[in-house]
């Protein structure tokens, strides 16, 4: 699930070999995410996926097979 700023959440589900950029990539198709920049945060533990974590899997990341993201937008 991804929450954004507005309170919105969305949910969908990917193979645990789908890497972070495949969850940017989702984020950026959707029309409610009119936001240019942004980083996913997991809650608890606060992990911020960023640039260098675009690459690892979704099992690497701890994010499988249920997760919670959230958009934080950058200023």
């Amino acid at each position: 699930m991804v929450r954004f700023t507005t309170g919105e959440r969305k949910d969908r589900r990917f193979q645990s070999s789908a890497n972070i950029q495949t969850l940017y990539d989702y984020v950026d198709s959707l029309e409610c995410s009119n936001i240019e920049k942004y980083s996913l945060v997991s809650n608890c533990p606060r992990t911020v996926f960023g640039p260098e974590k675009l690459s690892l899997t979704l099992k690497e990341a701890g994010l499988h097979p249920q997760a919670s993201l959230f958009v934080e937008q950058h200023m």
